[in-house]
C-alpha cells in the first residue's frame, strides 16, 4: 500500500463532509463575526483581534481578499494590570460552558485557549512579547453552535469576574 493512499473509509468520511463543507464554513464565519462584535463591545475585554471587524488594521486587504474571514478571533481581557488580566482570563476560560478548553481549528464545535497557559510555558518573557502572547489572552475557535447560546455562553462567564 502507498503511503499516499487513504483507506475506503477514510475515503467515503471525506466526501461525506465535503458535501456540508460550504454550510459550516459560513455559519462558523457568521458566529465568529457575530461574536467577535459582541466582545469587542464587551468591558471587560481590552482588544479583539479579527479580521472581519472593521476595527482590524487589516480590515479592508482581508474583505478584498476573502468573501468570508474565519472561525478563529483572538482578545485580551482587561484588567488593571497582567495578574489581573490573567485571573480574569483564568475565570473566563473555567466558567464557559459551551467552549472546550481545547487547540484545534476548523471543527463543528467552539474551542477556547489560553496560550500563556498552553504554549507560553516554553517561551521566556521576551518571545512571548515578541508572537504577541500576553497573560490576558484568550484564542477562539469558533463553531457552528447557535450564536445566541455561544453569546449568552461568554456573558455568562464574564459576568464571574
Amino acid at each position: 500500500t502507498s503511503l499516499g493512499s487513504l483507506s475506503p473509509f477514510d475515503s467515503w468520511l471525506l466526501l461525506r463532509g465535503l458535501k456540508t463543507l460550504s454550510l459550516r464554513v459560513k455559519q462558523i464565519n457568521h458566529n465568529a463575526l457575530a461574536l467577535a462584535q459582541f466582545l469587542e463591545q464587551n468591558k471587560a475585554i481590552r482588544k479583539v483581534t479579527y479580521t472581519g471587524l472593521s476595527s482590524h488594521p487589516q480590515y479592508e486587504l482581508a474583505a478584498k481578499q476573502m468573501k468570508g474571514h474565519t472561525g478563529m478571533l483572538c482578545i485580551e481581557v482587561a484588567g488593571k494590570d497582567e495578574n489581573e488580566e490573567f485571573r480574569n482570563a483564568q475565570t473566563i476560560l473555567n466558567n464557559l460552558k459551551l467552549f472546550a478548553n481545547a487547540a484545534s481549528l476548523g471543527g463543528v464545535e467552539s474551542l477556547v485557549v489560553h496560550p500563556a497557559s498552553m504554549w507560553g510555558t516554553h517561551h521566556s518573557a521576551s518571545q512571548k512579547k515578541i508572537s504577541g502572547i500576553t497573560l490576558g489572552m484568550l484564542r477562539i475557535s469558533v463553531g457552528i453552535e447557535h450564536i445566541d447560546d455561544l453569546i449568552a455562553d461568554w456573558q455568562q462567564a464574564i459576568d464571574k469576574i
